[in-house]
């Protein structure tokens, strides 16, 4: 992984079987970056998880390339990377939450840092954690 700061943006590239989730949250430790904005996120995936409906939760094994966008936020005074993905190949296309994504030859994202804003994510308890899996609301 490599990255670069101006300002509050940051461009960072993920190389082949790092972590996506895992790469952003990483740089936004290293950064203080505590709510922000994933502009842009351009790659290929090898491997992934993704939920793409309630109770639909899936794990491939096949090559994808993707497109995304989303946040981060805190919980419990934990980053949280929430990012959504259209992922597709030749056979196959994929949209929603990932959870997981393995990089296969590089990955760029695109990241804004929020200054004075502080998003923070409490657990929604009406939500049933079997079909969402990801059961947090945002506090602006």
């Amino acid at each position: 992984m490599e990255y670069r700061r101006n300002n509050d943006y940051l461009i960072i590239r993920l190389d082949e079987s790092e972590e996506i989730v895992k790469g952003i949250k990483s740089v936004c430790e290293k950064e203080s970056i505590q709510s922000g904005v994933i502009l842009s996120v351009v790659g290929a995936m090898k491997r992934c998880e993704l939920v793409f409906k309630p109770g639909c939760r899936q794990h491939f094994e096949e090559h994808f390339e993707v497109n995304g966008n989303g946040n981060i936020s805190m919980m419990n005074n934990e980053i949280m990377v929430h990012l959504h993905v259209v992922a597709g190949n030749d056979s196959n296309i994929k949209t929603g939450h990932l959870l997981q994504g393995v990089v296969t030859i590089f990955c760029e994202i695109v990241l804004l840092k929020l200054n004075g804003l502080r998003m923070v994510r409490t657990v929604d308890t009406s939500l049933d954690p079997e079909l969402v899996p990801f059961p947090y609301k945002l506090s602006p």
